[in-house]
């Protein structure tokens, strides 16, 4: 009983002090061990039939998340993001007609192109500071 006592009082104790932390200071705050950080910036595509709209972006920062939402009533869809010279980053396989994909994403400076394999003229150009 004593133990349990304790802990429930080391608890309540360190929920005390984060609390004070987050009114008192302006500074990082740690949730579950780990610094919380500024939301990552998201570049939000929708693919319909005609193609992904907006056909070009540009990212505010080399981090980010990019986020398709398909509508295109098209099934098993292979979108690549690509540099330039033809280099894959990434490829990702969509099964069935609808869904969302979202990924974090950590690219250097520079154009990227974002297509769907069997979709010659859907593309989407991504520019990176």
């Amino acid at each position: 009983m004593l133990f349990t006592t304790t802990i429930a009082l080391v608890m309540f104790i360190e929920t005390l002090s984060l609390n004070a932390a987050v009114v008192g200071q302006p500074g990082p705050v740690v949730v579950r061990g780990q610094l919380a950080q500024d939301p990552m910036p998201e570049i939000s595509l929708i693919l319909s039939s005609s193609g992904f709209n907006p056909a070009e972006v540009r990212s505010q920062s080399r981090r980010f998340l990019l986020s398709i939402d398909n509508r295109s009533g098209t099934s098993d869809l292979v979108f690549k993001l690509s540099r330039p010279d033809g280099t894959l980053i990434r490829e990702l396989r969509m099964a069935g007609a609808g869904g969302d994909w979202t990924e974090a994403f950590d690219l250097s400076k520079g154009t990227y192109k974002l297509s769907e394999a069997n979709h010659s003229a859907w593309v989407c150009t991504i520019v990176v500071p």
